[in-house]
């Protein structure tokens, strides 16, 4: 929303910037703490019902 509102100026690039940076980290930060988990020998989270 606030790219659309400042227009193309500075602030949209440092928008952009923010947004691609967190698209690429995100995952990869959440597959490094499942991966550091699973080596510990934490066993994933499960429902009692089975499902």
């Amino acid at each position: 929303g606030l790219m659309f509102q400042a227009g193309l100026s500075l602030v949209t690039v440092k928008l952009v910037l923010v947004l691609v940076f967190l698209v690429l980290t995100s995952p990869l930060a959440g597959h490094l703490l499942a991966k550091a988990a699973y080596q510990r020998g934490l066993e994933p989270w499960r429902r009692e019902d089975g499902a």
